[in-house]
This record gives structure tokens, sequence and C-alpha cells, in this order.
């Protein structure tokens, strides 16, 4: 009777271990690609690009809230050529791509943005290997219709 009554007790507690287990959220740092240098992390949306991550590994000090980035880590300002106004317009990438070239620079590549199926975004981050400094570049084409007025990159929410 007490082996039947410790059986039953060990099966419980297992099938409560494993129903605990599956409930848990995989790390949001499985959906983030990284580069780092000891001294800073940067991080990214795989899915997207958004910036989420931008941590400074000696103090520890997060500089940015991934739970308020709702935008590209870019914007693009454009000028009508009729009334010289400048405006903002949001892009919804149909297709987002990294690549790591290694531990210290990833390429973010953006395409198939809505009507302009032209235009094409690309970004490139590195780290210095000794210094806490970051190299940002960004090359936009393809934008034919419209006269660029400005780039932000990258936009920090």
């Amino acid at each position: 009777m007490k082996k039947k009554y410790n059986f039953i007790i060990i099966t419980i507690f297992t099938c409560f271990t494993v129903a605990l287990f599956c409930q848990c959220k995989s790390s949001t740092s499985d959906n983030i690609v990284f580069i780092e240098n000891g001294k800073i992390k940067l991080g990214f949306e795989k899915k997207t690009g958004k910036f989420l991550v931008f941590n400074d590994l000696i103090t520890g000090h997060e500089f940015i809230d991934q739970n308020l980035v709702r935008k590209l880590p870019w914007e693009i300002n454009t000028q009508s050529s009729a009334d010289k106004s400048s405006t903002v317009k949001e892009f919804s990438p149909a297709k987002f791509s990294f690549s790591k070239v290694d531990p210290f620079t990833l390429i973010l590549e953006w395409e198939k943005i809505e009507n302009l199926k032209n235009l094409n975004v690309k970004a490139e981050i590195s780290l210095d290997k000794n210094d806490a400094f970051s190299y940002w570049n960004i090359s936009v084409n393809g934008f034919d219709d419209a006269v660029i007025s400005n780039v932000v990159f990258p936009r920090i929410e």
C-alpha cells in the first residue's frame, strides 16, 4: 500500500512539474540577434529588425525598454517637390533578413516595402573591438518617386 501511495505522489509531482515546464515561455533572447564587445551589447529582433537591446555591460545599465519599442530602427523623411513640405512615412517591410558577419558586426536588410517594391534599406552595425564605440551605416536604394529629405538612423525610442 505504501509503495502504491509513493508511486501516486511521484506521478502527480512529475505531471505537475511537466505542466509547469510546458507553460514557460521561451526566452526573448531566442528572438534577438546580439553583437557585443565586452563593454556594450546591442540586440535586434530577428523577425523585424527592431532595435531592442542597448546595454552597458560594465555598469549593467539598459538604455532601451523592449516593451516600448514599436518601430523600426530607421526613419525616412520625404519632401514633396510641389510644396517643399517634409513628411515622415511609416514603412512596413514584407521581408527582413540579417547576417552576423563576425561577433562585432551585424548586417540588417529590409526589402519589399509596401507599395515601394524596389525600396531596399540595408544597415551595418559594428562594434569597436576594444572600446565602447558603435558604428552605424545605412543605405537606402530604390526610392524613385520622392525626394528624401533625411534619414534617421539609429532611431531609439
